[in-house]
C-alpha cells in the first residue's frame, strides 16, 4: 500500500527551512510507529534535513544529484533485511515505486511504502494520484514556514481511522 504521511498545520504548512516548524514528540512517535519495518520514499532535501537513513526502514531517496551508497543490481533478488538502514537513490518516483513493488512482490511481503516528503514529492504523488491512503496529523494552530502540502479537499476522502492527541488529530483517509 502506498501511504502519504505528513503533519500539517491549519494552513497546510509542513516545513520551515528544511525543518519541522513545531516540536511535538507524540507526532514523531506516531510517525516512527507507522513507518518502522516498512519502506520510505523521500526527496533529496528531506533526506538531507534528516541527515541519515531512518533506522529499521528501507530509505528510498529521489534525487538527480545524489549517488546511491547501495548499488542495485538489475537481476538480483533482494530481501527486505538486505536493504534495511540503507539509502537507495532513484532519479524519479516511478523507479522508486517500481523497486518497492518488485521487492514486495518477489518476496511475497506485505510491506507498505510511506511517502514522507518534501513538498515537491507530495505534490507529484497527489497530482498523479499515486497513493492509496493519506495519513495526516492535523496540527493545532498556525505556524510560520516556507513549505506547504498541496491544498486538497479532505472531504473528498473517507476517514478510515481517527485518534485525538493533545496537540493534533491523526486521521487516515482513503
Amino acid at each position: 500500500m502506498i501511504n502519504i504521511i505528513v503533519a500539517i498545520d491549519k494552513n497546510y504548512l509542513i516545513g520551515d527551512r528544511n525543518k519541522i516548524p513545531w516540536d511535538i514528540p507524540e507526532d514523531l512517535k506516531l510517525f516512527k510507529e507507522k513507518t518502522t519495518d516498512n519502506f520510505l520514499l523521500m526527496g533529496r532535501k528531506t533526506f538531507e534535513s534528516i541527515g541519515k537513513p531512518l533506522p529499521n526502514r528501507v530509505n528510498i531517496v529521489i534525487s538527480k544529484s545524489l549517488d546511491s551508497e547501495f548499488k542495485i543490481e538489475k537481476n538480483k533478488l533482494y530481501k527486505f533485511e538486505d536493504l534495511l538502514n540503507k539509502i537507495i537513490v532513484f532519479s524519479n518516483i516511478e523507479d522508486g515505486l517500481e523497486f518497492y513493488k518488485k521487492i514486495n512482490f518477489e518476496n511475497n511481503y506485505n510491506k507498505d511504502i510511506f511517502i514522507i516528503g518534501g513538498g515537491s514529492i507530495y505534490n507529484e504523488f497527489i497530482q498523479k494520484k499515486k497513493f492509496d491512503k493519506l495519513c495526516i496529523s492535523h496540527i493545532n494552530g498556525e505556524y510560520l514556514g516556507d513549505t506547504y502540502f498541496p491544498k486538497i479537499n479532505f472531504k473528498n476522502y473517507k476517514i478510515n481511522f481517527e485518534k485525538k492527541f493533545n496537540n493534533f488529530i491523526y486521521r487516515e483517509y482513503i
